[in-house]
């Protein structure tokens, strides 16, 4: 997805990791998925970034969805989820 800057937004879901090209071709990583959870689709809505994360327990395919959303300052929310993780 790409902001009001110009700047796009990918997931790599593989390395649980969100990155950002700026206008200029740099490359920065602005969100990491913590424990069993991986980035799979970006929107840019006013000056927020919303990522939507595939929960994997441990040895087993997907089991729950979130959104997290990460404002123009950096901040990260998760505003909501959808089934659990079993052990």
């Amino acid at each position: 997805t790409i902001d009001d800057h110009g700047n796009l937004y990918y997931a790599y879901s593989g390395n649980s990791r969100v990155f950002m090209i700026d206008a200029n071709g740099n490359k920065s990583e602005i969100y990491f998925s913590k424990g069993p959870w991986y980035p799979y689709g970006l929107v840019w809505h006013d000056k927020n970034l919303y990522v939507l994360e595939e929960g994997h327990a441990k040895n087993k395919g997907p089991e729950a969805l979130r959104i997290t959303q990460i404002d123009d300052k950096g901040s990260i929310k998760v505003l909501a989820q959808i089934g659990n993780l079993s052990e």
